[in-house]
């Protein structure tokens, strides 16, 4: 992984580094990196010798929109070049045939990873960073795609203006076709600020400063800093994992009030679930793997922040899978934090698990009127 040196240096704290032991993380990553199957196809001699933007696109079942994602991609109008690593994990329809179909159209700017067996989410994203070349890194998903043919443009030009940002990101559309189909344009309603520190990563941890993976765009040197912990610590979701460990980096998230990326929900999407348990279980997992990743960190604010932020979520999955039992740690969590309010209080107080539920569904139903309304203004 080749990368450039900003203006700004960008390095994790020497404690936490010591707190994680580093070097023998950094060693363990590289026996990890040798060990994942990975066969490139490119076109070397089309292809730029310095990128400065590297886009990394997983892709694994995806030949219904493999192809709207890389014509996204490919189009971008930017006065220096870039290139595409389609990390495809052994898919077992089309998405290997589109894609090699488009790299043909494309030599210069497409290079294909791929391997004889599947590999899984993690090591797929692993071995994607370890061939990325550019001086700074974006995403775009297989399912995702890229709403401006300038998004590049625009967000390397906000980079170079600010030695000091780590992470340019923007506003989104919202595309669910889970059920039926609904888009969503501006999703934030809101602009967010361009943050950095404590107030970042809290923001981070609760999900209240919300970094969509196709708007991503962060400097390699940073992410070259980080990857011995993201390739060896309990990962919640990789995009949640660069977040937190970029910021912890020191350095600002800038933010563009323009929805540059389109980001989707389809039944292949691994945040999509079709039945309440589903969903409980992977929910349970990201919360139990995230509680993980801050306890080896040492981040032990920012767990209670996460545990407060996740456990009502947690709880009305329980309480929706009749698993009243679940539902009774999680109450008894929410009331000792004292996070219960007003008649919900009284309610979860009483510790009887089928009011609490009912109070849940109505609580529900209302919340999704309220949010339907204020997006169809």
């Amino acid at each position: 992984m080749n990368t450039s040196t900003s203006l700004h240096a960008f390095r994790l704290p020497d404690k936490l580094k010591r707190q994680v032991d580093y070097p023998q993380r950094e060693a363990r990553l590289n026996a990890l990196l040798a060990e994942i199957p990975c066969v490139e196809s490119s076109f070397e001699k089309e292809l730029a010798s310095a990128p400065t933007v590297s886009v990394g696109m997983m892709a694994y079942r995806h030949e219904a929109y493999i192809a709207r994602a890389i014509e996204s991609v490919v189009t971008q109008k930017a006065d220096f070049p870039f290139e595409l690593i389609v990390a495809e994990d052994h898919s077992p329809d089309h998405t290997l045939q589109i894609v090699r179909q488009w790299q043909k159209k494309f030599p210069g700017i497409i290079r294909i990873l791929s391997a004889d067996s599947n590999v899984g989410m993690q090591k797929n994203c692993w071995r994607m960073f370890a061939k990325m070349r550019g001086e700074f890194f974006a995403f775009c998903d297989g399912d995702d795609f890229w709403n401006s043919p300038e998004k590049l443009q625009k967000q390397v030009d906000l980079m170079r203006e600010n030695d000091d940002c780590v992470m340019c990101h923007s506003n989104y559309s919202y595309l669910n076709t889970l059920r039926k189909t609904k888009r969503i344009r501006n999703f934030n309603k809101t602009a967010l600020e361009n943050l950095s520190g404590e107030k970042l990563l809290k923001g981070i941890v609760t999900d209240t400063y919300r970094v969509r993976t196709p708007t991503m765009l962060f400097r390699a040197d940073a992410f070259q800093e980080i990857f011995p912990l993201f390739g060896t610590l309990p990962q919640p979701a990789y995009d949640f994992s660069i977040n937190l460990l970029l910021a912890l980096t020191g350095g600002k998230f800038c933010y563009v009030d323009e929805p540059l990326a389109t980001y989707c929900q389809v039944p292949s999407s691994v945040t999509s679930r079709d039945n309440f348990r589903k969903r409980f279980r992977f929910m349970q997992e990201i919360a139990e793997s995230g509680e993980n990743m801050l306890n080896v960190l040492g981040l032990d604010e920012l767990l209670k922040a996460e545990k407060d932020y996740l456990t009502p979520s947690l709880l009305d999955l329980a309480l929706f899978c009749g698993d009243f039992k679940a539902a009774k740690r999680y109450n008894d969590y929410l009331l000792k934090r004292q996070k219960h309010q007003g008649i919900h209080s009284l309610i979860a107080t009483s510790r009887f698990m089928p009011l609490l539920w009912l109070d849940r569904v109505l609580t529900k139903v209302f919340s999704k009127i309220q949010l339907r309304k204020a997006y169809d203004k």
